[in-house]
């Protein structure tokens, strides 16, 4: 135990500066910082920050970079860890429900014929069950306009 919080500062009759102290530690030791990277490591690792919704699935897709500031940061409160990873969703999803979405292939070209009379239906109703929700919601006494 010594020998792994051996560069952890630890401050008598200071306990919230020592647990800080103590985090960094860990943090510093889980992510090797400091440490010389293997020939294969985070430098080569791709660093966009990339999500994309798959309307077939349905599913959301998030690359490995959005835990990494500014989206996330283990020393962020869990308030801004959550809205950022929310937000990041929240726009993802909404891609299921984009009426014009329906018309192109994932390259964005035209699909041809296009949808069937009865999905275009039942796609139709979902965009509208989610509208319906969000214009019953207000904030500050007002309706929002879904």
């Amino acid at each position: 135990m010594d020998k792994i919080y051996e560069k952890a500062e630890v401050f008598p009759g200071d306990l919230l500066n020592s647990v800080i102290c103590i985090r960094k530690e860990i943090i510093r030791q889980r992510f090797q910082l400091e440490q010389h990277s293997p020939t294969i490591g985070w430098e080569h690792m791709y660093r966009g920050m990339h999500a994309f919704s798959n309307s077939r699935l349905p599913s959301v897709n998030v690359t490995i970079s959005y835990l990494q500031p500014p989206i996330y940061s283990p020393l962020f409160p869990r308030s801004f860890q959550y809205g950022g990873l929310g937000a990041l969703l929240g726009h993802e999803f909404v891609h299921h429900f984009d009426i014009d979405r329906r018309l192109v292939d994932r390259d964005h070209l035209p699909i041809s014929p296009g949808w069937t009379s009865s999905a275009n239906e039942s796609f139709m109703a979902s965009v509208s069950c989610l509208v319906d929700q969000y214009s019953s919601c207000t904030y500050d006494g007002i309706r929002v306009s879904g």
